[in-house]
């Protein structure tokens, strides 16, 4: 089995991941299955509440969060490669995927005027960008004043990929804004971060090449992994570079989550940050019960109903 490991990376670190969630508290264990399976089922329920207008989703693929006949928002589907090219690359059937309208890379949207769209949505895609405040800032200038964006980042000790790694701070992010020299460098080692904890020790002598390999075919690996608290100082970041306010919309975060969820409002209404973990904790726990868990809604509902009957039978015995 060692030897198996060893020539498997990817169930070697899926066994350390396995090993850590055990370790998890228990209400942290349930929380990430939950998110993590029923996480297109969150997105969908919080898009459906909080989007409306034409705008555009980053990355979509064969999971659309906005189906293209939905009644109140006009969505266009965004990669940056075609669904050609992504359908023989990654091995998915061409007639799963969404029709990509548009062609290019998320951290530059020249193909959109200032204050063009009414929304955006980006899963999973932020943590793939080398100047994640760069990017942050790209986003914003499309979305018109009032436009909301809807991200998600994996949390990073609730995913196999981050829970290793370690954790940079935002004097980083801002480094990699503004000086281009830091952020080749600092390229170069998460790409060794990515390798070393992902799939084979710099011991390994396969550590080097892929390393090299991943460096030249431009992959977008995860360059950083995100906290709550780290997001919360990076939106800080944004909101000051770009001179308006994010209002936080919505926020879905539990303990031992898979991601971290956001809706953001540009120059909006909203919650002001820092992004506070604790708020509507408890409406967000209820929430994940009643969507992945139907049954739970209608022992709630039961329960409403006999309280309901139990209050009318207690007010007629009152005027007998």
């Amino acid at each position: 089995m060692k030897q198996e490991l060893v020539n498997n990376p990817p169930l070697a670190r899926l066994q350390r991941f396995f090993g850590a969630i055990g370790g998890m508290a228990p209400h942290k264990q349930v929380a990430l299955m939950a998110t993590l399976n029923h996480r297109h089922i969150i997105r969908r329920h919080v898009a459906g509440k909080r989007l409306a207008g034409r705008g555009i989703e980053i990355g979509a693929q064969f999971l659309p969060t906005i189906a293209p006949d939905h009644p109140h928002a006009r969505v266009e589907y965004l990669d940056r490669l075609s669904s050609e090219e992504l359908s023989r690359r990654y091995g998915m059937p061409l007639e799963s995927l969404v029709p990509v309208s548009h062609i290019a890379d998320a951290s530059n949207l020249s193909l959109f005027r200032d204050s063009e769209l009414d929304f955006l949505i980006a899963h999973h895609v932020l943590e793939h960008f080398d100047d994640p405040i760069g990017g942050m800032l790209e986003w914003l200038r499309v979305l018109r004043p009032g436009g909301r964006l809807f991200i998600t980042l994996p949390n990073r000790l609730g995913n196999e990929y981050d829970f290793e790694r370690p954790l940079i701070d935002i004097a980083h992010l801002k480094a990699d804004h503004t000086d281009p020299a830091h952020r080749a460098a600092g390229n170069l080692l998460h790409y060794q971060d990515f390798v070393r904890y992902c799939e084979v020790p710099p011991e390994d002598w396969r550590f080097e090449p892929r390393v090299k390999n991943l460096m030249e075919i431009d992959e977008r690996i995860h360059f950083h992994v995100f906290e709550i608290g780290l997001l919360s100082q990076l939106l800080q970041e944004t909101e000051k570079l770009a001179n308006l306010r994010l209002g936080v919309v919505d926020q879905f975060f539990l303990p031992g989550c898979y991601e971290l969820s956001l809706v953001l409002e540009k120059d909006g209404k909203g919650r002001s940050l820092p992004l506070k973990p604790g708020w509507r904790l408890g409406y967000n726990a209820l929430l994940l019960a009643l969507l992945a868990y139907p049954q739970v809604g209608r022992r709630l509902h039961r329960i409403q109903r006999h309280l309901s009957g139990a209050s009318v039978r207690r007010r007629a015995t009152r005027t007998l």
